[in-house]
């Protein structure tokens, strides 16, 4: 795929049994700092294939082989890359240009996100495993010394410094109000990467419809905790909602939480919600599933 002077690879996905003729809406994909394209579609059994879409899977500046070829992540080049990406999936034959979105997992939350500010074309963006703490600073100071050391390597920093002047150019704030699509963000409460705080009034700051979907007890990497475990599946959630989108179903702002028992509560989003970690209302509230709730 042409990205400026140069090209970044990817692989074009299509679900199992395509008929040829037949547009199809289409997911820009981009997923960890630690990941390659190879690794998020696993075969035609994949989630987002079995619900009809047509997938560009890429690996970005900085991911996969794009560092074998020397192409470092860029945080002002970043958005360039949403508009070349949604041209390549728009120029397939196979590809319906009014539904191609945007997804983007773990630090691809952030690229992805950048991606779709830059480019207002995209139907919609959904992220998971979020990386909005501005400088991305908890996972470069205060996670395993190798975030810092691989994102060095990524960058093509020469020494400390050139990082944090990457790092202060990284700030989700800044392109939160760009955000005119659907948008649909799932994390953990207890996410060590990014404080929930700041995904949230970044969400505050979306002007577009919003869905967040945020896991009691949930770390970085869902799975580990009893409202994950208990509770609806994640990945097939957000394929959901995308499907969703895909046809064309309406969306109203909701702020979701997954309490320890499993059970999904939802209340409108409102002008702007704060976040209030564990059970902070009273008791009578704690196990009601009716709005305002607490997290059981």
């Amino acid at each position: 795929m042409r990205f400026g002077d140069t090209t970044v690879p990817g692989w074009f996905h299509l679900p199992p049994g395509y008929a040829e003729g037949t547009k199809l809406p289409c997911l820009v994909m981009v997923s960890g700092m630690d990941a390659f394209k190879e690794l998020q579609i696993g075969g035609s059994a994949d989630r987002f294939l079995r619900r009809g879409f047509a997938i560009l899977m890429l690996d970005g500046p900085g991911q996969g082989t794009c560092l074998t070829r020397g192409i470092w992540y860029d945080p002002d080049r970043q958005g360039a890359l949403g508009t070349s990406a949604f041209d390549a999936a728009a120029a397939r034959p196979e590809v319906d240009p009014e539904r191609i979105m945007m997804w983007g997992l773990s630090f691809g939350s952030f690229w992805a996100t950048q991606m779709a500010a830059a480019e207002p074309r995209f139907a919609a963006l959904a992220v998971m495993y979020t990386n909005f703490q501005p400088r991305n600073w908890a996972i470069f100071q205060m996670a395993a010394p190798t975030f810092r050391q691989r994102f060095m390597y990524m960058t093509g920093s020469a020494d400390e410094e050139a990082l944090e002047r990457i790092m202060d150019r990284m700030d989700v704030f800044r392109i939160s109000r760009e955000l005119k699509m659907p948008c649909f963000v799932m994390s953990g409460e207890d996410d060590s990467l990014t404080d929930a705080a700041c995904t949230i009034e970044h969400l505050n700051n979306v002007p577009g419809p919003k869905t967040l979907v945020m896991y009691a007890g949930e770390e970085h990497g869902m799975g580990g905790s009893r409202s994950s475990q208990l509770g609806t599946p994640f990945f097939p959630l957000i394929a959901d909602w995308l499907a969703d989108r895909a046809a064309g179903k309406p969306l109203e702002s909701t702020y979701n939480v997954v309490d320890t028992l499993g059970q999904m509560h939802s209340e409108p989003w409102g002008e702007a919600r704060v976040h209030q970690h564990g059970a902070p209302l009273g008791v009578d509230q704690l196990w009601s599933d009716e709005p305002p709730v607490g997290l059981a």
